[in-house]
């Protein structure tokens, strides 16, 4: 099915259905994510959604916060950042390496998935979704390793990996191609322009000035 203007932006749940208790996922979604989860389960892990549909609404409370300060920004290296030495334009990069503007999140399509092991983890212990976490000897090495060598047999790909030059590569992040590619198809740069000129989205100002470097590098790479 296409997508309408409003499902790719996240501001329409129409493509939804309610997988699990607050996580929503595309009708087209519902039967490769559980097959996976199945097939993740025999082969001794338990993967669960940290994330799955996140709202326009919701995307742009957390890049607003981070904008505000509010919620903590890190460098590259995941290291603190005191945002009150940046400028507005150091500020909306920084922030767009680890979060989406609102309207870009590929979240907003129900197709792509925040994902854990959750027999990883012991009691009173929630996954953060950091590099650590995936790379040897963290929780997720083993459930990323059986996903690098699986997810493709049931439609799902990593789209932010090392390969990339802009987002943060995410190792937890998985796309259900099908579906995903369709998006990627419709969704423009004047999508983005059009939503960051109606909603109020922080630092909206500095993106729309300098949308030829913002657009290519965070997004374009990813939805095209």
């Amino acid at each position: 099915m296409a997508f309408t203007k409003q499902q790719l932006l996240g501001l329409t749940e129409s493509h939804l259905i309610e997988l699990y208790p607050n996580h929503k996922v595309h009708i087209d979604v519902v039967n490769a994510i559980t097959d996976l989860q199945k097939a993740s389960r025999e082969a001794g892990f338990d993967l669960r959604l940290a994330s799955s549909f996140r709202s326009f609404e919701r995307q742009k409370t957390i890049w607003n916060k981070k904008a505000k300060g509010q919620l903590a920004c890190f460098d590259k290296n995941e290291r603190p950042l005191d945002i009150s030495a940046c400028s507005p334009f150091e500020l909306a990069d920084t922030i767009c390496f680890f979060s989406a503007i609102p309207g870009t999140s590929r979240h907003h399509w129900g197709c792509d998935f925040d994902i854990f092991d959750f027999n990883a983890y012991p009691a009173g212990k929630t996954p953060q979704l950091k590099q650590s976490e995936f790379t040897p000897g963290g929780e997720n090495f083993p459930v990323y390793q059986w996903l690098l060598k699986h997810a493709a047999d049931f439609g799902f790909y990593f789209p932010f990996t090392q390969t990339h030059d802009g987002v943060c590569p995410e190792p937890w992040h998985i796309s259900f191609k099908p579906v995903s590619e369709l998006a990627q198809k419709q969704y423009s740069k004047h999508l983005l322009i059009d939503i960051l000129s109606t909603q109020p989205v922080l630092l909206a100002d500095v993106i729309l000035k300098y949308i030829d470097y913002f657009y290519p590098k965070y997004i374009g790479q990813y939805h095209v």
